[in-house]
Order: structure tokens, then C-alpha cells, then sequence
């Protein structure tokens, strides 16, 4: 990896839509470098997302995808993140009408790959209203929410039917929350068995997300799924606070469901999203009498602390002053 200045990325910019792929790679891998060390502020990294996001290659359009998730969940604001969201869906958002939402005949993986990961994006991230509204019709003809009653999820373009589940289990709510639970009872189809757990533990309803915590202890999800469906819940934001607060009384009965290799993820889970040395020491506090307790538990905790204090440490040097001034200009 290299690294350069402000000035230095700032003059690469303009050629940066002429660079081989490979190059476009490296430059793309030493934008998020130097931003991950601070060297550079998240108006470097925004500022470069457009040469690289009309690029036909997945791994360069999306390259800087996940330097701007982190600016968006640690950096922005309520003030700020429209501004981020509007910029993410004017670069992305052409290339989703290019690529069309559903899969064509003569699609390259290359294409395939691409559409999901922009879809992913923009549905999921930025919560698009309009792409959202698309999926979640879909999802609810094929759960049969609208007319016909009964479940087919061969309607579903499978390439991001996992996409289109998640937005109809939060947009339309308990109904499709007990489509998706229903389906499960008889689904034996193990790729969708992943998806429908996924997007059942997607919701943001309170409610509905303290059913599905409880609902992973049960018989009713395979050992082997329970990763699925605890990993999609803490990945979304508004599921953390009410994961954390359940998790104290029911560690136990997570811990001994999940397998003896998987035991640790119980402590991943509980770290997602976490970006302060208060929220860091608040997960030592709590695991440091249990720990022993979970086959690799001390070195998942070891892991996860370190990330929380560098994640916090970035944010903290970052500041929002830079995010700021960037939004102003835009």
C-alpha cells in the first residue's frame, strides 16, 4: 500500500478514470489506507467516488463503498447524512437503471455482482424511497401479501431476493414479519432458509425485534443458521441498543445453542457498531467474568475492544468539522 496527502490524491483524481484496473485498484486500496490512518479526511474519500463508481468492474465501482458506510454511521449526522445519502444515489443510481433491477440473459458474473452490491446500497444504506418501494412490492407478491395468499419466492429474482425480503419485512411490517415466519415452518431450501432468517431479523419494529432475538433460542432455527439471523439483526442500527440490553439475561442460552466454534460471535454481535472507549469498556466490563466461559471468548473480545478503541480513536481524530464543510460545498 502507499499513501499520499490531500493535495497529492486531489491531483491523481482527475486521472483517475483513465487508470488500468489494476491501477484503479491500488489507488482506490491507498484512498481507504490513508483514510483509515487519518492521514486524509472523508472529503478525499467522497470527492473519489466518482471516477471509480462508473467503472463495470465490481471491486472498483464499489471500492470505496465501505470507507463511506463508516462516514456515514460514525461521522455523520442527522444533519449531515442526507447530504451523504443524496451523493451515494446520484453516483449509483444511474448505474442501477443501466444494469436494470433484475437479471438479463447475457449478464457477466461481473454484471450480477455489480447489481448487488448497488442494490445493496442503495436499498439498504441509503434507503432509497423509490427502490424500496419497488422491492417491497415484489417481496410482498411473492409472500403473498397482495391477492393470491400463498408464499412463492420463485417470483423473486433470487440474485436479490435476500435484498428485497429485508425491505418488506421493514416497510411493511408485522405482516410480512409472520409471512417470512410461516414460510419458515415448511421452507427446507437452505440458501433461502438463510435469507428468510436474514431479513425476519431485519426489522426495526421494537416489538417484532425482541420476538426474533428470542425466536434464534428456539428449535425453529438450526444451530447451523443461528449466525444468520444474529448477525443481520446487529446490522442494523436500530436493533444494537435493544440486542445489547437482552443479550445480558440470555447470554447464556445464546452461548450454549450457538456451536463451540461459533460460541465467541455472541461477543462480535455485541460489539457491532460500537466506536467510543465508553462503549468499549462497557463490553469489558460486562464480558471480563464470563469470558472464560466461551470457547475463544478472551481473544473475540481481545479482537472486538481493539476495533472499538480504532474505530473510536478515527472518529474522534476525524471529527465532523471536515464532513461538515464537504455537505456545505454540496
Amino acid at each position: 500500500r502507499f499513501t499520499l496527502g490531500k493535495a497529492e490524491f486531489a491531483a491523481l483524481k482527475g486521472h483517475a478514470a483513465a487508470l488500468a484496473p489494476a491501477e484503479q485498484v491500488v489507488y482506490a486500496d491507498a484512498i481507504s489506507a490513508a483514510f483509515d490512518q487519518g492521514r486524509i479526511g472523508p472529503d478525499v474519500v467522497l470527492e473519489a467516488m466518482p471516477a471509480l463508481a462508473s467503472s463495470q468492474i465490481p471491486q472498483i465501482a464499489t471500492a470505496l463503498v465501505g470507507s463511506f458506510e463508516w462516514i456515514r454511521e460514525h461521522l455523520a449526522t442527522d444533519a449531515t447524512r442526507p447530504a451523504l445519502d443524496a451523493w451515494a444515489t446520484k453516483l449509483y443510481a444511474p448505474r442501477l437503471q443501466e444494469l436494470g433491477l433484475h437479471k438479463r440473459p447475457d449478464d457477466s458474473d461481473a454484471t450480477t455482482r455489480l447489481r448487488v452490491g448497488v442494490v445493496d446500497l442503495l436499498a439498504l444504506t441509503v434507503r432509497d424511497k423509490a427502490l424500496r418501494a419497488q422491492l417491497n412490492g415484489e417481496a410482498r407478491a411473492a409472500l403473498g401479501l397482495d391477492g393470491a395468499g400463498k408464499v412463492d419466492l420463485a417470483k423473486l429474482d433470487p440474485d436479490i431476493r435476500g435484498t428485497a425480503l429485508k425491505v418488506a419485512v421493514q416497510d411493511s411490517g408485522e405482516a410480512a414479519y409472520k409471512a417470512v415466519q410461516q414460510e419458515l415452518k415448511t421452507n427446507t431450501q437452505t440458501k433461502q432458509r438463510y435469507e428468510l432468517l436474514a431479513a425476519l431479523a431485519a426489522t426495526h419494529d421494537a416489538k417484532l425485534a425482541e420476538d426474533v432475538r428470542n425466536y434464534g433460542l428456539t428449535p425453529a432455527v438450526a444451530v447451523g443458521e443461528i449466525p444468520y439471523l444474529y448477525s443481520s439483526h446487529v446490522g442494523e442500527e436500530e436493533n444494537r441498543a435493544g440486542f445489547w440490553t437482552w443479550l445480558k439475561p440470555h447470554f447464556d442460552a445464546l452461548r450454549m445453542r450457538l456451536p463451540d466454534s461459533y460460541q465467541s460471535s455472541a461477543i462480535g454481535y455485541a460489539g457491532a457498531g460500537r466506536c467510543s472507549k465508553e462503549s468499549g469498556e462497557e463490553m469489558r466490563e460486562w464480558f471480563a467474568p464470563r469470558i472464560k466461559q466461551v470457547i475463544g471468548g478472551e481473544r473475540k473480545l481481545a479482537q472486538s475492544l481493539e476495533g472499538v478503541g480504532t474505530c473510536g480513536a478515527l472518529r474522534a481524530h476525524v471529527g465532523d468539522k471536515a464532513l461538515a464543510t464537504w455537505v456545505e460545498a454540496h
